[in-house]
């Protein structure tokens, strides 16, 4: 977490100076750079939020499943009913030659 405070501070510092430079020498393409910089680092904070929660959820569903007594669902496969499948059969179409 500190880690990736750190590399946003930095990204944001340095667009920020991308920009300076750019206001300094009325430059459009270092104000570009400075603006995609900048749209990274909040990125990269987005990501990282979206994907704590994620993990912050699927952890705690673990941890529910795990809580879960799957000792009633014991079933035997060998012993289940098995219901005989019906195929369908194509039969030609009568074809009229009443023009």
């Amino acid at each position: 977490m500190i880690i990736l405070l750190i590399l946003v501070v930095l990204l944001v510092a340095w667009a920020l100076q991308l920009m300076q430079r750019a206001l300094e020498c009325k430059e459009f393409s270092l104000m570009l750079a400075g603006t995609l910089v900048a749209t990274s680092a909040a990125g990269l904070l987005a990501v990282y939020s979206l994907m704590g929660s994620y993990m912050g959820y699927m952890h705690g569903t673990a941890h529910r499943l795990s809580a879960y007594d799957f000792s009633s669902l014991e079933i035997e496969f060998a012993t289940m009913p098995v219901e005989p499948v019906q195929t369908l059969s194509a039969q030609p179409e009568e074809t009229s030659s009443n023009l």
